[in-house]
């Protein structure tokens, strides 16, 4: 979804609640709702310093800007380190691929 999608929702959105309401508070509906998709988008991204759960797939952002999916499974032989894998991968940001799903 880019940028224009999210304004153009927006706008049909203030419309659509907006209706029956006073006129003159749709610019606030269309701000609110652009707020709130970016923060959707953006509130489920999680900082290198944060491990993500063993088991669990992720997707990762490094600092070539290029991603990446990736999961943490441990070996007994060979102990896992996030901050060594965090230096290895130029790791930025992860998010669970579960989290980019939508709620329906």
């Amino acid at each position: 979804m880019t940028n224009d999608d999210i304004k153009r929702a927006a706008y049909k959105y203030a419309g659509d609640v907006n209706r029956n309401r006073k006129s003159g508070i749709e610019p606030y509906s269309v701000v609110d709702f652009m707020e709130g998709a970016k923060w959707r988008v953006n509130g489920v991204w999680h900082d290198a310093k944060e491990e993500p759960k063993y088991d669990k797939y992720f997707l990762y952002e490094n600092v070539v800007h290029a991603y990446h999916v990736d999961g943490i499974y441990p070996s007994e032989d060979e102990p896992f380190v996030w901050d060594d894998y965090v230096k290895d991968m130029g790791l930025l940001r992860w998010v669970y691929i579960k989290d980019l799903i939508p709620d329906l």
